[in-house]
């Protein structure tokens, strides 16, 4: 059995159902699962056509590295890339290149493919956009399902449960300042959101603090350049994520864990 950050998952978006402002978040959901080797929206992207919020993704292919379906709306009303991205997904299925499925809509068309692929073990991981707004049949039928996140509102902190016991974990790392005779640069707002997707979607203890080594892989699998230099922060991770005032770090020892470095969101 494949470990998780080894997963190969085939990500298929319904354009013409899901926001273009969500990807980040998409990808964000996907990181935590495996990797995406394959990316592909769907819809009716020419210049004709009447459907923006398919348009609106035009923006998104090259950034992020979209393949584009393009599939043209026949009919109106009809959302004409559900049956392309079934199709899609069944070539996909019977070629054995994946290892895991990420369905991207809120449309109930696709509960009969979600459970199909299941049939044939492998997993499905569901993202729509909020409870009430997916379809509950959809949801029920994925191996797992993510509704995209409201960032506007910032990181969201947490209860304050449990201090470290020593002052390891300050608010920023004093050795910062010197790293490299420069100042540090701010953190893209995407790489902070991930970080904390990846410490709200970790296996936490009561107190939520998270293994650094499991969000360091998230954060690699998410941004394959992903280099702490690039804003003037050491390379290390535990250093580099203590070097970000929203988040607090500790050593194992000083709040009673396993071996290793942890973080949670500061309070």
């Amino acid at each position: 059995m494949k470990e998780t950050s080894d997963k190969k998952i085939a990500v298929l978006i319904d354009t013409e159902n899901i926001s273009s402002k969500n990807i980040d978040d998409i990808l964000d959901k996907v990181s935590l699962e495996g990797i995406a080797t394959i990316k592909r929206i769907y819809g009716d992207f020419s210049a004709e056509s009447k459907a923006p919020q398919a348009i609106a993704w035009n923006r998104e292919v090259a950034e992020h590295a979209l393949m584009q379906v393009q599939q043209l709306q026949n009919s109106k009303g009809k959302n004409s890339s559900d049956s392309a991205l079934i199709i899609d997904a069944m070539d996909l299925m019977y070629s054995g290149h994946v290892d895991a499925f990420c369905l991207v809509s809120n449309d109930s068309d696709f509960t009969r493919l979600a459970n199909r692929i299941r049939e044939s073990g492998i997993d499905v991981i569901g993202i729509g956009t909020a409870p009430g707004v997916s379809s509950k049949s959809f949801v029920n039928a994925c191996t797992k399902f993510y509704f995209l996140s409201d960032k506007s509102a910032g990181v969201r902190k947490p209860a304050d449960k449990q201090k470290p016991k020593s002052g390891k974990a300050e608010t920023a790392d004093k050795s910062l300042k010197e790293f490299k005779g420069v100042k540090p640069l701010p953190i893209p707002k995407n790489v902070i959101d991930t970080i904390v997707a990846a410490i709200e979607n970790a296996d936490l203890d009561s107190d939520d603090w998270a293994n650094i080594s499991q969000v360091g892989s998230v954060l690699r699998r998410r941004f394959p350049e992903f280099d702490p230099s690039h804003w003037n922060r050491p390379k290390q991770m535990s250093a580099f994520l203590k070097s970000i005032s929203e988040f607090e770090v500790a050593a194992a020892e000083d709040i009673g864990k396993p071996s290793g470095s942890y973080i949670r969101i500061r309070t």
